[in-house]
């Protein structure tokens, strides 16, 4: 989870330096994906927690 976290923070500082449009998208697009896969391992997490 934290290995996402930091891939998610990479394509973060990748959007800061990019001009094109098209190249932001993409790393937009891959940023949001990485946050869905870390909110679904933490209710994966909150789940084996409460049982």
């Amino acid at each position: 989870m934290f290995a996402l976290q930091h891939v998610q923070n990479a394509i973060f500082q990748l959007e800061k330096g990019e001009r094109n449009p098209d190249v932001l998208k993409e790393l937009s697009a891959k940023a949001i994906d990485v946050g869905r896969e870390v909110d679904a391992l933490l209710g994966i997490l909150e789940e084996k927690i409460a049982d």
